[in-house]
């Protein structure tokens, strides 16, 4: 059986890093000093936002439909083909930084529709005040073809998985957790309708 031990170290004013076997990047943080510079870094965050002008969405041109449905296939993505559309998103106005909190951005993609990870966290946004990139769930078939410990596939249909999702509309009172689900509905509801717009154009343009 092969030996799993998490390496640690200490870095004073920062706290505590776990490192996995193999890995040089921190899989796990704790300690007084993360804890108040995480609630330091919130604070700072939640200043800002308060002060930001609201953000609106922007929508898709032609010329964008058409530029996106060339470079991506919504039905086959890779992770980092995802990564990239999100970050074209944003550019373009579509979707702001901070929706990628919701979603898997450097996470797990779905395969066919199957398994999102439930949770999914990128220690390089920590010190942004970020760390936590999605709180997601099973969907599409029951059994998924695997299970969470087993190889991945390369791509995902992105689009159907958007679909989906953006199906389940949360109901409830307001609070931490139904904010989050409501925004988390309205980031993949924008993200189907893009994807399904650029999956109309490469039918059209015979890809």
């Amino acid at each position: 059986m092969s030996d799993f031990t998490i390496r640690t170290t200490y870095k004073p004013g920062e706290g505590y890093f776990g490192y996995l076997p193999g890995s040089d990047k921190p899989a796990l943080r704790w300690g007084d000093e993360f804890r108040a510079m995480m609630a330091e870094k919130a604070a700072q965050r939640k200043a800002e936002e308060a002060a930001a002008e609201p953000f609106t969405r922007a929508e898709l041109t032609q010329e964008d439909i058409k530029e996106l449905a060339a470079k991506y296939a919504p039905d086959d993505m890779t992770q980092e083909e995802y990564d990239a559309f999100l970050d074209d998103l944003i550019e373009k106005g579509v979707m702001e930084k901070e929706d990628l909190k919701y979603i898997d951005y450097r996470g797990d993609l779905i395969p066919n529709g199957q398994f999102v990870r439930v949770s999914s966290a990128d220690p390089s946004l920590w010190e942004e005040g970020g760390g936590l990139i999605c709180v997601s769930s099973w969907t599409g078939d029951f059994r998924p073809s695997y299970t969470a410990f087993d190889a991945r596939p390369d791509s995902a249909n992105v689009l159907a998985w958007a679909k989906e999702i953006s199906l389940w509309k949360p109901h409830g009172p307001s609070g931490s957790l139904s904010d989050a689900a409501n925004r988390r509905y309205d980031i993949y509801t924008t993200l189907a309708k893009a994807l399904d717009a650029m999956q109309r154009q490469r039918i059209k343009n015979g890809l």
